[in-house]
């Protein structure tokens, strides 16, 4: 929990003294405290952390114009991927480094922004014609990975989205079919379902061999009921 808050504070650029001045609550000073004593020890030990690679370019850019101006000469192209995954520091870079040069390049997928939890804000590459008012943009709309029924159901789901880049996406490949959904009371019974209903695939002739069949999962201990 708190090496989450330190990264989150460092990513939206609250050093330990900015953070004090918002420190209202036991928690807050709690989280100050140890914060505080965490940047002591790095200094001491003369590290950094993974958060300082960003924080400590962005706080030297903006002290010393000079610096970020020899840093924007020195890229004549900027690549962003996964750019709807940023969080507000690396757009902030990203920015700066590109301010003398139109030559950047962002790919990223409005429907796949997954990591709000840690720190990223779609915000950034939904806005990006605000800051590049002159950016060119290119629809990739076919997917090439998925029947057609799951492009469409992914398609049914995505349209309720509030704010997005509207797109058609198309599948490529030919064939479809209906989308089960199943409902599990816990992991063991989720195991016995899945098995049984692979062995009616395999006994109804719906599929040839077992090995037609993947079973996809998050994480690997989501594998030992299986």
């Amino acid at each position: 929990e708190v090496k989450s808050f330190i990264s989150s504070q460092k990513n939206n650029w609250f050093d330990p003294k900015m953070f004090s001045k918002q420190a209202n609550s036991d928690y807050d000073h709690n989280m100050y405290m140890i914060y505080q004593k965490y940047q002591e020890a790095l200094e001491l030990a003369n590290s950094l952390d993974f958060d300082d690679l960003l924080l400590l370019p962005y706080l030297l850019f903006k002290k010393h114009p000079e610096v970020l101006q020899k840093w924007q000469k020195q890229f004549s192209y900027i690549l962003v991927d996964e750019a709807q995954d940023t969080n507000w520091i690396q757009f902030e870079l990203m920015k700066m480094l590109s301010w003398e040069s139109a030559n950047i390049t962002l790919i990223g997928d409005d429907f796949q922004s997954i990591y709000w939890w840690r720190g990223a804000l779609m915000e950034n590459f939904l806005n990006v014609k605000k800051y590049r008012p002159d950016i060119q943009m290119f629809k990739l709309q076919t997917n090439y990975r998925s029947r057609p029924h799951i492009v469409d159901a992914g398609n049914q789901v995505i349209k309720n989205n509030v704010n997005q880049y509207q797109k058609d996406i198309i599948a490529h490949r030919t064939w479809s079919d209906k989308i089960v959904c199943f409902s599990h009371g816990s992991e063991i019974d989720e195991a016995a379902n899945l098995v049984d209903f692979i062995k009616k695939m395999k006994d109804t002739d719906k599929i040839k061999e077992r090995g037609q069949v993947a079973i996809l999962y998050r994480t690997n201990a989501q594998s030992s009921p299986f």
